[in-house]
């Protein structure tokens, strides 16, 4: 690939999208300026080593791609930020930033540290304004694996594959790189397989996680699994139906406000107060009530419903309804630009990491899951979801009988936010559907 491609169009064509979380395109957020660029290996959720594993292993290349980004963007500062309780990777981290024009910084493990808004005020002493995103002030957040996959792409090599943690009930925690589309069983085999008859899968860290079955494939934003017994408090809360959620919510809230004090994004100065958000689910289906704008707000952490509320009910459930249903309306906040102050009582009410996982059951899980080689071999069958990002699912550009290598361009964006998808194998396509590739590895 030539070297005259701007940084932003390689990104694109290596279908580059946040490794994580809701898999914005990262191509879009590197479309302006910015002053700040920060690498975020804060791993937010508990049990999981994917960042730190890469920190680990391959900080060179990240490091590589945050000078990079930096200079196409205009920034003058970078920042890896990691927790400082990570002693040696932070040493090693260290080394290779004091060669860089990159800084590394440190802070306490509490929940939720990740969050793109509580890192920003970490790093710049300010909280963003709410509903305001970091790119509108000139920032930019990426977390390791997507910035390693930066530098993957200013080598032309599209994302195929996926760093992902395997945990919990489980005799051999790791994290495994294996190709996209690969069944979530097929991991849970490699490290050793479950030691629960019974058990649930979830997809992500245990706090914001989704149950799903074991044949669903990894996907470009699948960071954790985690193998739980049923009988635990985190999967209780995991699989509990949303219906059954609302209900309890509107009959067994209590007022306490506890969820608002506790609330990370209230504590920046945020808007946000999810008692009152309950109180008015409860007493009106009124959608176009301002207070209920306010739950665009929510980052969905679920502090709220795992630390603060005594009556165990889940104003972050309510939260995402809330929001599901107002974005098919219209109705957003209107934010305001003002400048805020965090609440004085902010870092009295930090919550460290090893309470959130003493309060889902899970403590005994807290084990290192180190990188370890995963046997490709055995992936026979890779499912390729065409929406594996924000924004519009891609669109096929391969039939079934089609011959594919590892890397070639198998579906595109025809119009709107997306991302271009990449065989993840060498293979044959058996199926083409509306909502994914399925590719038959080559033997």
């Amino acid at each position: 690939m030539s070297e005259t491609i701007p940084l932003v169009e390689k990104v694109r064509l290596a279908g580059v999208v946040g490794a994580g979380g809701a898999g914005f395109p990262t191509h879009i957020k590197y479309q302006g300026q910015a002053d700040l660029v920060i690498v975020n290996g804060v791993e937010c959720e508990p049990l999981l080593w994917v960042d730190k594993e890469i920190l680990r292993l391959r900080v060179i290349q990240v490091l590589a791609a945050l000078r990079s980004v930096m200079e196409a963007l205009g920034a003058k500062r970078g920042v890896i930020v990691m927790k400082r309780k990570y002693e040696d990777i932070a040493g090693i981290v260290k080394k290779f930033c004091s060669r860089s024009q990159a800084a590394l910084e440190l802070i306490d493990d509490y929940y939720p540290a990740g969050d793109e808004h509580v890192l920003v005020y970490e790093v710049t002493g300010e909280p963003l304004p709410p509903g305001v995103i970091p790119a509108q002030r000139k920032i930019i957040v990426n977390n390791v694996e997507t910035m390693l996959n930066v530098h993957n792409a200013l080598k032309g090599q599209p994302v195929t594959e996926k760093w992902v943690t395997i945990t919990g009930a489980v005799p051999k925690p790791a994290t495994f790189i294996v190709p996209i589309g690969t069944p979530v069983r097929l991991l849970i085999e490699a490290a050793g397989g479950a030691t629960e008859n019974d058990y649930l899968v979830i997809s992500g860290g245990p706090m914001m996680g989704k149950v799903i079955d074991p044949e669903a494939p990894v996907t470009k934003t699948t960071k954790g699994i985690l193998v739980l017994p049923p009988r635990l408090p985190v999967s209780i809360r995991s699989s509990a139906e949303i219906s059954n959620i609302l209900r309890l919510s509107k009959k067994f809230c209590v007022q306490c406000s506890f969820c608002t004090e506790m609330c990370p994004r209230y504590l920046l100065g945020h808007p946000l107060e999810p008692h009152r958000i309950m109180r008015a689910f409860a007493y009106s289906d009124d959608l176009t009530l301002e207070v209920f704008r306010l739950a665009h707000l929510c980052c969905e952490c679920g502090v709220c419903s795992v630390i603060a509320c005594p009556m165990n009910i889940s104003p972050m459930h309510v939260n995402q309804w809330l929001k599901k249903e107002l974005s098919e309306r219209g109705l957003r906040y209107e934010g305001r630009n003002d400048r805020l102050s965090p609440r004085s009582v902010r870092n009295m009410r930090l919550i460290p990491s090893k309470n959130v996982l003493r309060r889902l059951g899970i403590s005994h899980f807290d084990k290192y899951a180190g990188y370890k080689k995963f046997d490709n071999s055995k992936v026979r069958e890779v499912r390729l979801l065409l929406k594996q990002h924000a924004g519009k699912p891609a669109v096929p550009r391969v039939r079934p009988g089609d011959y594919v290598k590892k890397g070639d361009l198998i579906a595109e964006v025809v119009d709107g936010i997306g991302a271009l998808l990449h065989a993840s194998i060498d293979g044959m396509v058996k199926n083409v559907t509306s909502e994914v590739i399925v590719l038959r590895a080559e033997r």
